[in-house]
């Protein structure tokens, strides 16, 4: 691997940690990188996840620090996003590209329907409201995005960010927290499945992995700072956007 690529690498990684953090669909910026330089689609899914890891070890670090991090939650919701990701993991080749787009395309119009209909319910950073107890529809959400993330790990992000905030009661900057979290479980255990097919590029995963680091540093200080954290809501916005545009453009590329 040229010095160009591992250059590359380094800044996809950046750029990926940073809107991980401070928002979602990092994953968007990875995944082609890895995949342009030359890496299977498979292999650049399974490497992905090394970068999520030391990303998301470096933003929950940072948010402990802070004193922002519900550990308690985070064990609470731990076993249904683990089971999750084990079950979607195990099953990622049994989509085609065609039908991980469609589901795409679904998710990304549900959540940012919710967004626009319920706008205050994110813009939110200081809510003095209680968090409300976890029930039966965040446990079996919370399966549903472990399956996301097991399959491909793109958006994921976004769709915990909108579970957190409507279903638990979570300001933007909580969910962000609590999604790093929850992150922490998803590429841990997805990584060992990965890895136990031999399916991770160590090397390219290793020069990602260095920029995510610093992606998330700086992503974290972003979130954690009051004057800064109400982007987040339009970063949200902004990133779902882009993404649904994206689709549509692929689809008017294949028509045409």
């Amino acid at each position: 691997m040229d010095i160009i690529n591992l250059l590359l690498l380094i800044l996809a990684g950046f750029l990926g940690g940073l809107l991980n953090t401070v928002a979602s669909s990092g994953s968007a910026v990875t995944l082609p990188a890895m995949i342009f330089i030359g890496l299977s689609p498979q292999v650049a899914n399974a490497t992905n996840r090394v970068a999520l890891l030391v990303g998301f070890i470096m933003a929950t670090y940072k948010y402990h620090k802070a004193g922002l991090v519900d550990w308690k939650r985070g064990m609470q919701l731990a076993p249904m996003i683990i089971i999750g990701t084990i079950v979607g993991t195990l099953f990622v080749g049994k989509l085609n590209d065609t039908q991980v787009k469609q589901m795409l395309a679904f998710a990304l119009l549900v959540s940012i329907s919710l967004i626009i209909l319920k706008p205050n319910t994110f813009k939110d950073v200081n809510s003095s409201l209680g968090i409300k107890p976890i029930n039966l529809g965040i446990i079996i959400t919370t399966f549903l995005i472990g399956i996301w993330g097991g399959l491909i790990v793109l958006d994921i992000g976004t769709f915990m960010l909108i579970a957190f905030s409507l279903q638990q009661g979570m300001n933007l900057q909580q969910a962000n927290v609590q999604k790093a979290i929850q992150m922490l479980f998803v590429a841990g255990v997805s990584l060992i499945i990965f890895q136990s097919n031999s399916k991770v590029d160590w090397q390219a995963a290793l020069f990602l992995s260095v920029g995510s680091v610093a992606g998330s540093y700086l992503g974290t200080k972003f979130t954690i700072n009051p004057a800064l954290k109400k982007w987040i809501y339009r970063f949200l916005l902004m990133i779902i956007g882009v993404e649904i545009i994206k689709l549509l453009f692929d689809e008017i590329i294949k028509i045409s």
